[in-house]
């Protein structure tokens, strides 16, 4: 590429201090050099400001900043957005991390060859605290196959994604604040009405499943969002009744579960 585009990449965190230093890290370790990243601090109580103090007092890219209360995830990437600067939103969690020094770089070349397309992710291995490896989630490539599965499942990995920002202006907002815990779900939603949408299949990023993880803790508040999403968008796709039967046999399965 000639012209060689900036990515803003948000990172945001509450008391994640126990494995932020590995997600900062991969980012650095980006070939990719033309970013910035952004972290926010949602009113921490731990020892995660210190870390992100020593990260910002060795590299210019990295911008902080501390919410004066605790906003959640979505507030806060929103916050994150409006500072971004440049012409690519990425996202990583506090928890993840990129396994592939090249995501980025890979993933900005796809962009800038396909600009029809305005999202781009990739595939994940999930791992435990300890880093063993428990699954690997191979996600759907194309944009038809994306289109088939997405209302019966999330097909990106939020942490993995690459948008367009100027994408953002045109979906009406950035992450809706009312779904918090299924923004991102809510988000491709709007941006399959006018955009293709795309995933690199090689597990790129490490995604950390903890008990104590808002996927984990908030499943059944997180599959109730996710069927408001979908009843949200219901007339602009087909396969809607067959999508709202799924997600409320897993629902009522994963109640069942907890409860037993």
């Amino acid at each position: 590429m000639n012209y060689k585009p900036l990515i803003s990449i948000l990172l945001s965190t509450y008391n994640g201090h126990k494995y932020i230093t590995e997600s900062i890290d991969s980012v650095m370790y980006q070939s990719y050099k033309n970013f910035e990243l952004i972290i926010i601090n949602d009113c921490s109580d731990d020892q995660v400001g210190e870390i992100i103090q020593n990260y910002t007092q060795k590299d210019p890219r990295i911008v902080s900043i501390k919410n004066k209360k605790n906003l959640w995830l979505t507030r806060s990437l929103n916050k994150a957005i409006k500072v971004a600067k440049w012409d690519y939103i990425a996202r990583i969690d506090d928890d993840d991390i990129w396994t592939n020094p090249n995501k980025l770089r890979n993933q900005v070349n796809f962009m800038e060859k396909n600009p029809d397309y305005w999202v781009c992710g990739t595939s994940k291995i999930n791992i435990d605290a300890t880093w063993k490896t428990l699954t690997t989630t191979q996600i759907r490539e194309t944009d038809s196959e994306i289109r088939k599965k997405l209302l019966q499942s999330n097909q990106f990995v939020h942490s993995s994604v690459v948008i367009r920002k100027s994408t953002l202006d045109l979906v009406w907002w950035y992450y809706n604040n009312d779904f918090n815990g299924a923004e991102d779900y809510e988000l491709w939603l709007r941006i399959w009405r006018v955009a293709q949408l795309h995933n690199i299949t090689t597990p790129d990023v490490a995604y950390r499943i903890l008990p104590s993880s808002i996927s984990q803790k908030n499943v059944i508040k997180q599959e109730s969002l996710t069927i408001q999403a979908l009843c949200k968008n219901r007339s602009f796709y087909n396969g809607f009744y067959t999508a709202i039967l799924l997600r409320v046999g897993y629902l009522v399965l994963r109640v069942f579960k907890i409860k037993k």
